[in-house]
């Protein structure tokens, strides 16, 4: 991988995902916020149903799209992140003292998190 990909892994925000829908079959496009910590790549989505989050459960297999500092197509794999205690840790880190962390508990319980790990 080289540099420029490298930096914006580490430094760009908004990305897109494609996954492949679950009764389609056909490849979705969305546009979403990537989160970091110790190396790890994150995408989270609010506690209320998502079709991107039940399309990475049955097809893991997606595209990250970088499109800010670089521009590059990276496939990799989609793990729901499910561990209460990791899921707490990882929403206070990603979200801190903003008001979207009010109900904390609602958000570990009822949020989307997914790890994103990239194939080398």
């Amino acid at each position: 991988m080289n540099e420029n990909i490298q930096n914006a892994l580490q430094e760009d925000n908004l990305v897109d995902i494609t996954v492949t829908g679950r009764k389609s079959g056909q490849p979705r496009k969305f546009e979403i916020m990537l989160r970091r910590d110790a190396g790890h790549y994150y995408i989270a989505g609010r506690p209320e149903p998502k079709d991107w989050y039940a399309n990475m459960l049955a097809e893991p297999e997606i595209t990250l799209h970088l499109k800010q500092s670089a521009q590059a197509d990276l496939p990799a794999t989609a793990h729901a992140v499910l561990d209460a205690a990791e899921r707490r840790r990882l929403f206070q880190h990603f979200f801190g003292g903003s008001e979207m962390m009010d109900n904390l508990e609602n958000w570990v319980q009822g949020a989307k998190l997914i790890e994103i790990q990239l194939e080398s």
